[in-house]
């Protein structure tokens, strides 16, 4: 399955929310519910693998800054592009615009 570079840069923020969420609704459903302790076990379990992944992906970007800049910005170059300069105008435009 293809991902864009923004949304694979934000996968471990998603394990992270998915791993509090359900920590947070076992501590809801409280410890009498027998349940409670999979959520809870589970959130715990999700959240240190989105801290990992986010850990890792911050190495890679500090080993290589090229693709912490294509990651953060998207598919932009790291360099800006020159703004375009126009060029003489057609008859066509100079009729439209006199």
């Amino acid at each position: 399955m293809w991902l864009a570079k923004s949304d694979f840069g934000r996968i471990p923020q998603f394990h992270v929310l998915v791993g509090l969420l359900f920590v947070a609704g076992g501590l809801y459903l409280g410890f009498d519910f027998q349940l409670a302790f999979y959520y809870i076990g589970f959130g715990v379990i999700n959240f240190a693998f989105g801290v990992g992944m986010f850990m890792v992906q911050a190495d890679i970007r500090s080993a290589n800054p090229t693709v912490h800049a294509v990651i953060s910005k998207g598919d932009e170059p790291d360099s800006p592009e020159e703004p375009h300069k126009p060029g003489p105008a057609s008859p066509q435009e100079q009729s439209i615009y006199s």
